[in-house]
């Protein structure tokens, strides 16, 4: 029946149970703070990538280099006669 009963703290160990306390807490606090930076750069990076496709869908090469009427051109008129046997 050797068990240690009394539970006595004297300066040392409290100092050392101080000290831990603030470790955990300043641990907790990074790690939230982690977790909250890697949630915003998240959604940063998911609305750019929204962006990116809003800007794809509505300017695609087709667009760029469409004419004015939809009558069929031949291919050197697209090319602004670069093709064009003078």
């Amino acid at each position: 029946m050797n068990q240690i009963l009394s539970t006595k703290l004297n300066k040392k160990n409290y100092s050392k149970k101080r000290w831990f306390k603030f470790q955990f807490g300043f641990s907790i606090f990074v790690v939230f703070l982690s977790i909250f930076f890697g949630i915003l750069y998240y959604y940063d990076l998911i609305k750019k990538e929204n962006i990116s496709n809003d800007l794809i869908d509505n300017y695609s090469i087709y667009k760029l280099y469409a004419t004015e009427n939809q009558e069929d051109h031949s291919i050197e008129e697209n090319f602004n006669g670069l093709f064009r046997n003078n």
